[in-house]
């Protein structure tokens, strides 16, 4: 089995978890060596609920990938984003949260950042909790 093009939520792939209105968000792909050879990559994204396009850049290859960014400008409170990918010779790709396809998927598969998200740092001991009647 050939590795495929990564990412996800993580500190490596997403440079702020908890980012406020107004931020922009860099976040990263990685495409394995011998995926075949990529043209160029963006993100798209849907701010108003209309496709916008964000060029990314190569970052360099490290241990076996190369390494794409590109900055997302946090419009709403739920920013959705997909990775999309031009080979070499034509060929789209697109990478969501359902995986990698060769058609345009839906909007409700793309990845998301939520502004405002403080589920980490507002996490207590849930045994706190207490139910009101």
């Amino acid at each position: 089995m050939s590795l495929l093009p990564h990412h996800d939520g993580s500190p490596l792939h997403v440079s702020d978890a908890a980012p406020t209105l107004g931020d922009t968000v860099v976040v990263r792909l990685r495409v394995p060596d011998g995926f075949g050879p990529v043209d160029r990559v963006v993100v798209r994204t849907t701010p108003d609920e209309e496709p916008v396009y964000v060029e990314a850049h190569c970052d360099g290859y490290a241990d076996g990938w190369e390494w794409w960014s590109a900055g997302i400008v946090m419009a709403n409170p739920r920013n959705r984003y997909r990775w999309v990918l031009v080979l070499q010779g034509g060929g789209v790709r697109e990478l969501n949260q359902a995986g990698l396809t060769e058609i345009e998927a839906l909007d409700a598969f793309d990845f998301g950042i939520i502004a405002g998200n403080t589920t980490q740092e507002g996490m207590t001991d849930a045994r706190t909790c207490e139910i009101v009647p």
